[in-house]
C-alpha cells in the first residue's frame, strides 16, 4: 500500500487539480490554449482543463493508471519530465499540425505519451503475452490517430462539444518514444561510466 501511495502522489495531485478546475469554468477558460493568442503558460495549463466531465474522467483514469506504471518503470523524475516535455511539444506542434483547432484542452496527448513509454518497455519483456500486448497497443495508437483524423470522432470519448485532436495524440506517441530512447541512452552511459571506473580501480 505504501508503494502505491508513493507512486501515485504526483499523478494523484495533478488529477485532484484537474478535478478542481472542472468546478471553475471561468478559470479553466483562461488556462486553455488558443494557438497564437494565449499566454505562454497555457502551453502547460491547457492539459489540465477539460471540456466535459466525461472527457475529464476518461483522461484522468488513463493518466493515473499509466502514470503509476511509468513511475515504476522509469522513476518519478522521468515521469515528471515526460509530462512537462510532451505537454510543451504538443502545444508547440499543434498549431502547425492541426491549424483548425482554435482551442485545445485535455491531458490525452500526455496520456498517449505515457502509454507509448510504458508499452515500449513491455516490448522487451520475457513474456510473449506482454510483448504482443505492447505491440498491439502501439499499433492501436496509430490506428486511433487515423480514425480520429479522417472520421472526426473520438474513439473512447465521442462528444459533439469538441473534436479529438489526433495530432496531439500522435505527438504524444513521438514523445513517449523519445523518452524511451533517452532513458536507455542515459542508462547505458551510466553503466559505461561505472564500468570504466571499475576498470580504472582494478589497474591501481
Amino acid at each position: 500500500m505504501k508503494n502505491i501511495l508513493k507512486d501515485l502522489w504526483l499523478p494523484g495531485a495533478i488529477a485532484a487539480l484537474m478535478a478542481v478546475l472542472m468546478l471553475l469554468p471561468e478559470l479553466s477558460a483562461r488556462l486553455e490554449l488558443c494557438p497564437g493568442r494565449s499566454p505562454l503558460y497555457t502551453w502547460l495549463t491547457c492539459h489540465l482543463v477539460h471540456y466535459t466531465w466525461k472527457h475529464f474522467l476518461y483522461d484522468t483514469v488513463v493518466f493515473l493508471a499509466l502514470g503509476m506504471v511509468v513511475i515504476r518503470q522509469y522513476g518519478m523524475k522521468w515521469f515528471a519530465g515526460l509530462c512537462i516535455g510532451s505537454g510543451l511539444v504538443i502545444a508547440l506542434v499543434l498549431p502547425f499540425a492541426a491549424p483548425q483547432f482554435t482551442v485545445y484542452r485535455g491531458i490525452s496527448g500526455i496520456d498517449t505519451a505515457l502509454v507509448a513509454a510504458a508499452a515500449l518497455v513491455l516490448l522487451g519483456d520475457k513474456s510473449l503475452f506482454w510483448r504482443i500486448a505492447a505491440g498491439i497497443t502501439l499499433a492501436g495508437i496509430v490506428a486511433k490517430f487515423g480514425y480520429e483524423t479522417f472520421v472526426g470522432n473520438g474513439v473512447f470519448v465521442a462528444e459533439e462539444s469538441f473534436a479529438p485532436a489526433g495530432a496531439a495524440h500522435l505527438t504524444g506517441l513521438a514523445c513517449g518514444i523519445g523518452m524511451f530512447v533517452l532513458y536507455h541512452f542515459a542508462a547505458r552511459r551510466k553503466n559505461h561510466s561505472a564500468n570504466h571506473h571499475e576498470s580504472a580501480d582494478d589497474l591501481k
